[in-house]
């Protein structure tokens, strides 16, 4: 799919400018001679404005143009929708607001610029359809919590939550406002036994997206993690409890990558850890369905930049699948240390096309909540609307 940076859809614009009509499942790439992965990060110009090209996956809600992986082509839909067939697509980001901060690392390079350079759009068309452009932050920021009461305390005017999450596959009564996404927290009876009926649950309810094991590259005790430090069994298990939602739902439901930590090396058992384990799940859990990755980051309120290096390492690590941040906080530092933190990387989350959705740590009392679990606490406010 090609969509441009605010969320205006190309193949919109080329469907009221008469350059490209939209019959029924048409060739994109056979039109504008473009291929995925070959013009990864190929400039096209059009309206005075260049837009550089990224091959990517799914963006829910945009879906225009479907990348078909078996049969290496992209492909028209007849209708304008959010429905996808296929979890791949292509987009597109604004050149201007790419920098050296925050330019995502691409899986690979254009092998020519002029590729993209082929396609045509008329200025006039473009503010058109600017005028009705969706928010880029729409739908990004959630909730991590254990009490569900608390999550309805921020159904406020101005509120920019739209999704919850438990570390487990039941709500237990979370705000309905909010999109449930279900997660298997590990492969033990008690998550795995009642899995399936309870993503059932969430995708009756409206679920569009199911998450895998937590931290599972995490050991010790009270540490939260998995502790499946063990690729092949942990893909095993993915396939065994993960891959059959596929079959079960298709594109109706999007599945996670197990969410890692922001470590390296666990120095007691020698398993890698954070983006290194993710990067041989992913690489070993061949065939299996992962529509987009989850990472947790943790560190001091003034290491702004090593956040966003880290979000920017996760795309890469996931072979540019959406990036989740399910768990990010500073370890340390005021109240106030973490509201400048939260000021500095909120707006540069939601300007980030390959992050999709984020979830501070979290929805409870002494955090985002005042102590006696009645409000929002200050940090609580900067999170809900800013």
């Amino acid at each position: 799919m090609f969509i441009l940076y605010n969320i205006v859809p190309l193949l919109a614009l080329l469907e009221l400018s008469g350059a490209v009509p939209l019959a029924s499942y048409q060739n994109l790439a056979a039109r504008a001679d473009l291929s995925c992965p070959a013009s990864n990060g190929a400039t096209y110009t059009t309206g005075g404005k260049s837009y550089v090209v990224e091959c990517n996956t799914d963006r829910s809600g945009c879906v225009l143009v479907n990348y078909v992986t078996s049969d290496t082509a992209c492909y028209l839909k007849s209708t304008a929708n959010d429905k996808s067939s296929n979890s791949g697509v292509w987009g597109a980001l604004a050149a201007a607001t790419l920098s050296s901060s925050v330019k995502p690392t691409s899986k690979s390079k254009a092998t020519s610029t002029s590729r993209a350079a082929s396609i045509s759009v008329p200025s006039t068309t473009l503010s058109v359809i600017q005028a009705a452009a969706t928010s880029a932050t729409a739908g990004k920021r959630g909730l991590a919590y254990n009490d569900a009461s608390l999550t309805k305390l921020f159904s406020s005017s101005g509120s920019k939550i739209s999704w919850t999450y438990n570390w487990g596959s039941s709500s237990y009564g979370a705000s309905t406002a909010y999109e449930y996404v279900p997660l298997l927290h590990d492969n033990g009876t008690s998550h795995t036994s009642v899995w399936a009926a309870n993503v059932k649950t969430a995708v009756a309810a409206g679920a569009g997206h199911a998450m895998s094991f937590n931290e599972p590259d995490q050991c010790g005790v009270n540490s939260g993690g998995a502790c499946m430090q063990d690729i092949k069994t942990t893909v095993a298990n993915y396939k065994t409890w993960m891959q059959p939602l596929s079959s079960n739902y298709g594109s109706k439901l999007k599945l996670g990558a197990p969410a890692v930590t922001n470590g390296v090396l666990d120095t007691t058992t020698g398993s890698p850890m954070g983006l290194p384990w993710l990067q041989q799940f992913i690489g070993n859990c061949t065939s299996c369905q992962i529509d987009f990755v989850a990472i947790h980051w943790y560190d001091s309120p003034s290491n702004v930049a090593y956040f966003k290096s880290h979000v920017q390492d996760a795309y890469a690590a996931g072979g540019n699948r959406p990036v989740w941040i399910t768990e990010f906080a500073p370890t340390s530092g005021t109240d106030a240390d973490k509201q400048t933190f939260l000021k500095a990387v909120l707006p540069w989350l939601d300007s980030l096309s390959y992050v999709e959705r984020y979830a501070y740590q979290m929805d409870a009392r002494g955090e985002l909540v005042t102590s006696d679990g009645t409000a929002l606490s200050p940090l609580g406010q900067v999170y809900n609307t800013a």
